[in-house]
């Protein structure tokens, strides 16, 4: 019997019945890994492959669209989405020059959307 592996989605939550909900919410299509902080997030890119990061904009450990913006670095190839439910304009701005995804951590579909649209993108984009 042969065992599919599943793309894997980095989740950057710290609050956890968000987490779990978002993680309820993507568990038909992907695995999804779940850190609470800035630190792990770094510690789990170094580490394994991901199709996504979904990073929280207000983590208790710093910025969201700091930690965004590493992990791109980090992993240029890589979709990441700043998940949150209010953003200024500037911060829309700096995270689309980035090449960095919004979505509103609140609208399940909405994230599913995004990540629907990266499943279906072609390679190398």
């Amino acid at each position: 019997m042969s065992t599919q592996l599943r793309d894997v989605v980095l989740l950057v939550e710290h609050d956890r019945a968000l987490a779990q909900s978002i993680r309820r919410a993507l568990r038909s299509r992907f695995d999804v890994i779940v850190v609470d902080s800035a630190t792990a997030a770094m510690e789990a890119v170094s580490s394994r492959s991901f199709v996504c990061a979904l990073v929280e904009e207000s983590l208790v450990s710093g910025s969201g669209l700091e930690l965004a913006a590493r992990i791109k670095l980090e992993r240029p190839g890589m979709l990441v989405t700043l998940l949150a439910a209010e953003l200024d304009n500037e911060t829309m701005i700096t995270a689309s020059a980035l090449g960095i995804q919004v979505a509103d951590k609140h609208d399940l579909p909405e994230i599913d959307h995004v990540l629907l649209a990266m499943a279906t993108r072609p390679a190398g984009l």
